[in-house]
């Protein structure tokens, strides 16, 4: 587990001690340290899953190719960043309409000998 919870009960020194072999509660984590912290920025209150969106649009305005931006958000497959994500991705394609014409423009080959 990436983030610990916190063990029910227990006296002394164990009461409420971290355990990462149990999954923490996004609820408590959200309503306790989230919110405030937005609030105490000045920012809106916002979902986790806005969290995501924002970091595909940061690997979007910064070129990241959608597939290593894909990998970066745990993506098991792309097809669900093509679903959810591609329109952050835009591209005009000229860059390959460029390297189509520069082929299609090159001089022939001249075969010698």
């Amino acid at each position: 587990m990436l983030w610990p919870a916190r063990r029910c009960g227990g006296h002394g020194a164990s009461r409420g001690a971290l355990d990462y072999s149990l999954p923490f509660s996004r609820d408590s984590q959200y309503r306790k340290h989230y919110l405030p912290a937005l609030a105490k920025l000045g920012i809106p209150a916002v979902r986790w899953h806005d969290l995501r969106r924002f970091y595909a649009s940061a690997c979007a305005a910064a070129s990241i190719p959608i597939e290593r931006a894909a990998k970066y958000m745990g993506h098991a497959d792309i097809a669900t960043m093509y679903k959810h994500h591609l329109h952050l991705f835009a591209d005009s394609h000229t860059d390959d309409m460029d390297r189509l014409e520069a082929v299609a423009t090159r001089p022939a080959l001249v075969r010698i000998g």
